[in-house]
Formats: C-alpha cells, structure tokens, sequence
C-alpha cells in the first residue's frame, strides 16, 4: 500500500535540498574549495582524454606503447601517494597541495616543445606528472573534510550530505566540460583526428593538450594562496578550536 504524499510536500523537501546548496556556496571556505576542485579536474581531465591522441597521433606510439605509458602514470601515483600525505602533515595539506601542482605545470610545460622523436622524455613526464597525481587524490578531499568541520563549527550544523552531492557534481560537470572542450577544441583547430595528426596540426593539439591545463593548474595556485589556507581548520589554533566546542 502506497501512501500519498502530502501535497507540496516534493517541492517543498527539493526547495530546501537548493537552500543547502546555495547556502554552501556562499560560505566562502567551500566556494573557494568548490572552485579549485572544479578548475582542477577540468585540468586532469583534459589531457586524459586527449592522451591516447596525442600518444598515437604524435608520438605515433603503438597501441600496446599506449597503455604502458598509462602504467607508468598511474604506478607513479601509487607509489609517491605516502610521500604527499607525509608532506602534507609537515607541511600541511595547502602547502604541499600548492607544491604539486607547481611540480605539475613545470613538469607538463615541456610537452610543448617535444619533438615525435623524444618519446623517452614523454615517459619521464609520465612518471613526474603521475607523482603529481597522487597529491590530488590525496589531499583535496582531505582539504575538503576539514573546511566542511569548519562549516559545522560555524552554523552549528551538519550539512556534508548536501556538500558531497555538490562536490559530486562538480566532478561529473568537470569531466563533461573536458570532454566537450577537448572535442569542440580539435574541431576548431581543424585537427582531424580520423586522417592522422600532420605537422601543421601537431602544434595546435600540443596547445590544447598543454596549455590549457597548465594555466588552470596556475589558477588553482593563485587562488588557493589567498583565502583557503588561513580559512580551513588547519591554520586554526587549537584554543579557538576547544573554545568553540565549548560554548
């Protein structure tokens, strides 16, 4: 047996879930925590889906080629995930979060001038990008668990179910706005992907591959420098903690 729902009762729950939402946002920590995480898995997302493009078009790797070199990136990652989350509590998590992606765009920038012939270079920035990688698996949803602390310590409410729903729909809008800007990219810089990469397309696909992440990863640093590092509970002395608590 099916009960009715009292009427408005829909749209008076939904009314309040976009109340939770808005009201995360304009909380200044998680608007800046929300923005990294976005322009920072646009940053990610990218370059994976134009890596076996790039691998295959311009290294003119082999298929088998392809998915060593993603081994080689996500063995990386594996293995240097201890040496971040060590950094991160001598350093604390902003520090070392901002020092990877530094090490990221050093190590990606490079990409820009390879020739075809110097794939032993490309492996070697797999491997430093991959290290890299590890530090964003690691430390943003650490980053993310003590701004929302912050948040309950300031409302006096718990609101991490309506966080983790806007955290998750940031990463899914990042993933479509990579996969979408990848393609519309290639379209527009008349890279035809079907007939092979030529020589007058390599530079506009190497641009794209690039460029545009370096630059967002370099947004995320600027950003995360001037309001989330003195705002998250890291930074907080241990006495304003317990006051708090206490009252």
């Amino acid at each position: 047996m099916v009960r009715d729902l009292p009427t408005g009762a829909l749209g008076a729950e939904s009314s309040v879930v976009w109340g939770d939402l808005l009201s995360l946002l304009r909380f200044r920590p998680i608007a800046l925590t929300m923005l990294c995480w976005l322009l920072n898995s646009i940053a990610n997302s990218l370059p994976a889906v134009l890596f076996p493009i790039v691998v295959t078009g311009y290294f003119g790797l082999e298929e088998k080629q392809l998915y060593q070199l993603l081994l080689i990136y996500f063995g990386s990652a594996i293995m240097l995930t201890p040496l971040w989350l060590i950094l991160s509590s001598r350093l604390s998590k902003m520090v070392a979060w901002r020092l990877a992606l530094s090490i990221s765009v050093a190590a990606f920038l490079p990409v820009l001038v390879l020739q075809p012939d110097q794939t032993c270079w490309f492996v070697l920035v797999c491997v430093l990008t991959g290290g890299t990688l590890a530090a964003d698996l690691a430390i943003p949803p650490s980053i993310q668990a003590d701004v929302l602390e912050l948040d309950r310590k300031t409302t006096q409410s718990r609101r991490s179910g309506a966080a983790f729903a806007l955290w998750s729909m940031v990463t899914k809008l990042a993933l479509a706005v990579a996969v979408g800007g990848a393609f519309s990219g290639l379209y527009c810089l008349g890279v035809e992907v079907a007939d092979g990469i030529n020589q007058a397309e390599s530079r506009p696909l190497l641009a794209l591959y690039v460029a545009i992440p370096v630059l967002l990863k370099l947004a995320v640093v600027i950003i995360s420098r001037q309001s989330i590092a003195e705002l998250t509970l890291e930074r907080q002395p241990a006495t304003d903690i317990a006051a708090r608590d206490a009252n």
